[in-house]
């Protein structure tokens, strides 16, 4: 099984699987826009030959995360520096006001900030 990080933006609808929601970063494949990423990196890998499904769709930032976590569980925070900037950190799920779910058996949720949009109509640039 395969982890596909994929950063740029995408309406994630389970673990393996995430709508391509536009192109970022100069890259503009039209035709993509609307589908499920990790389908459409499954059916391509069928398609060489390759025996291998996604497991898992996440961001640059969450892998890093996830990763630093594995090594070390005392990391709480991962930042990217790249041709975006992003960064994601450990919680307390208690401490999300927006979480009305079941709160997770290790009390912690990660927080993805999302913060590398400079480019928005809601947070305009100045000179």
């Amino acid at each position: 099984e395969l982890g596909f990080t994929f950063s740029f933006p995408v309406k994630q609808t389970s673990l393996s699987s995430g709508t391509l929601i536009n192109w970022t970063k100069g890259f503009s494949i039209e035709d993509t826009i609307g589908k499920d990423v990790v389908g459409e990196l499954n059916q391509a890998m069928e398609r060489v030959g390759v025996d291998m499904r996604v497991a898992a769709l996440v961001n640059d930032t969450i892998g890093t995360l996830a990763g630093g976590r594995f090594d070390n569980p005392n990391v709480v925070a991962a930042v990217i520096l790249g041709t975006g900037t992003n960064a994601a950190y450990v919680e307390r799920a208690q401490a999300i006001p927006k979480w009305h779910g079941l709160l997770p058996k290790s009390g912690e949720m990660v927080i993805n900030m999302e913060w590398g949009n400079f480019r928005s109509s809601h947070l305009p640039l100045t000179e």
